[in-house]
């Protein structure tokens, strides 16, 4: 009678539906066994005890049947409307219900930002098709785990950011066609004050790494390695370099890459500065003023840049060269000694709070 109520299977077919394939058998040679008083008491436990189970687990499995059937029908909208009316027919389930719908209708949009991301070197366009060659294959298949009709997004540096749907893939090589526009090359925040970063190499890779990656993070647009007086390393992988700008702008949203330029002489930086853009050398010690004060000090211009200097800091030859330059101007950090990465980074930081609140006003 309890098996049919609560429409389970005989073989238990569904979870824990075996459960009560032994209560009910348990509870009726109990209540056959005649005899002893306890022995009639146990058997009606048991079916009270299956009769409360049985009641649980019906609610869970309806429950269930209700998230499946969601969850096909709003996989299954492939437009905005139907995705809409998707939308508000969850304002009568359950908050766990609508949890896991809202998560299927925004894969199904393609507005989940947890999809990958690949950056493409060369212009993109709507309908394209793309072949990409063994290491990014590699690092589809494998690392991805993508299969065919699969969707990634995909940016090239100029036209914005892009849906790219698989069309074949493996290890060595991959076919992908370039579908709907997601953003456009210019709808990127803080780019109307850009920034550079000036800095003298780093011994140590990781550290040098971690650098390039927060300041790519950070929105600079350029980046420029200087050697100067106490600088310990001279020759740099550049293309190292442009891999860790590539993974990070993969990583951060960004729709474009920073500009590594070749490594140079601090005089060669001083002597191509553009007159149109501010100069702002990070001192440790001194009493200059803070660097927000003297970024707002100089709003009009178009961009600044942010000079960072070696581990040991900049000798008074660079001081002085750098105090004779018509746009620079020497700033504080604070009262603490920051290693390089981390001047860069409180540096970029306050360039780009203050570019947020020059865009917002």
């Amino acid at each position: 009678f309890l098996s049919r109520r609560t429409r389970l299977p005989p073989g238990g077919n569904r979870p824990n539906g075996a459960l009560l394939n032994i209560l009910i058998p348990a509870g009726k040679f109990c209540m056959r066994s005649g005899g002893h008083q306890d022995t009639r008491t146990w058997g009606v436990f048991l079916f009270v005890l299956a009769g409360i189970f049985g009641l649980l687990l019906h609610l869970v499995l309806i429950e269930e049947d209700i998230h499946q059937d969601l969850l096909k029908s709003l996989a299954a909208s492939s437009t905005s409307t139907s995705m809409y009316m998707g939308r508000q027919s969850l304002a009568c389930i359950p908050m766990r219900m609508r949890r896991i719908c809202s998560k299927a209708a925004k894969s199904a949009a393609g507005g989940d930002h947890r999809t990958p991301r690949i950056y493409h070197d060369g212009a993109l366009k709507k309908g394209d098709i793309i072949e990409f060659e063994a290491a990014q294959s590699n690092y589809i298949a494998q690392v991805m785990r993508m299969k065919v009709d699969g969707c990634f997004r995909i940016f090239d540096g100029i036209n914005g950011e892009f849906e790219a749907r698989i069309q074949q893939v493996d290890r060595r090589h991959t076919t992908v066609v370039i579908e709907e526009l997601l953003r456009q090359q210019n709808s990127e925040a803080g780019t109307k004050c850009p920034s550079k970063l000036i800095f003298s190499p780093l011994k140590s890779k990781g550290r040098m790494q971690f650098l390039v990656e927060k300041a790519t993070e950070l929105g600079v647009e350029e980046i420029h390695p200087v050697v100067m007086q106490r600088t310990e390393v001279s020759k740099i992988n550049m293309n190292k370099l442009v891999r860790y700008t590539i993974e990070a702008a993969e990583q951060c949203e960004r729709l474009s890459l920073p500009v590594l330029q070749p490594i140079s002489s601090l005089e060669d930086l001083l002597q191509n500065w553009p007159d149109s853009q501010s100069l702002f050398c990070c001192l440790e010690r001194g009493n200059s003023r803070g660097i927000l004060e003297e970024i707002k000090a100089r709003e009009g211009l178009s961009g600044a840049g942010y000079i960072i200097g070696p581990e040991g800091g900049f000798t008074a030859q660079e001081q002085d060269l750098l105090s004779g330059h018509p746009q620079c101007s020497f700033v504080s950090l604070g009262p603490l000694i920051l290693r390089a990465e981390t001047a860069a980074i409180a540096a970029l930081s306050a360039h780009r709070l203050n570019a947020f609140a020059l865009e917002s006003s």
